[in-house]
């Protein structure tokens, strides 16, 4: 979709300035405090993982900017635009969506960029692989203790969820 059909919170509108590359009727800048986004409404035909491609440019030589993108009111991580004067594609991977309609929004967090527009394409599911757990540590050399750590962390992975915490101060 093209950001200038999206819908505009905070400071975020319609911008004029000549950088090339951009697709559609314009771009939107404007984005300076955490409030300003550019929405997309997006029509997703079946669940599944999708990559959100947003075309950007920062406008500037000298500095990158990376800026949150959130899906229905929760973020969901950030796209690094690259330092220039044109747009090119920020690509975040690996988004889990169900069917149905999803805002989509371009957010400000180090701010300061321009959007132009958002494709959204059908992503790669997480391999199985992930889940296989190789029984050897990587030092063959490791103490005892390290190698029932590992024993320990192999067996619980995927059934149990471990958790804790440290403080160096009171109780």
């Amino acid at each position: 979709g093209q950001a200038e059909d999206g819908t505009f919170t905070g400071n975020v509108n319609e911008e004029n300035v000549a950088y090339p590359d951009y697709h559609g009727n314009g771009y939107v800048g404007g984005f300076k405090n955490p409030d300003d986004t550019v929405v997309f409404s997006v029509e997703i035909p079946a669940d599944g993982v999708y990559d959100l491609s947003f075309c950007t440019c920062t406008g500037s030589e000298t500095a990158y900017k990376i800026n949150p993108v959130i899906v229905d009111g929760a973020s969901v991580g950030s796209i690094t635009t690259q330092q220039g004067l044109s747009f090119t594609e920020s690509m975040l991977e690996g988004i889990y969506l169900s069917a149905g309609l999803h805002e989509i929004a371009a957010g400000t967090e180090w701010g300061y960029y321009f959007v132009d527009q958002l494709t959204v394409t059908a992503g790669e599911p997480i391999s199985d692989s992930v889940y296989e757990v190789t029984a050897s540590l990587s030092d063959p050399d490791a103490f005892d203790n390290t190698k029932r750590l590992y024993r320990f962390l192999r067996d619980c992975y995927g059934k149990y969820t471990i958790t804790g915490q440290y403080c160096d101060k009171g109780k």
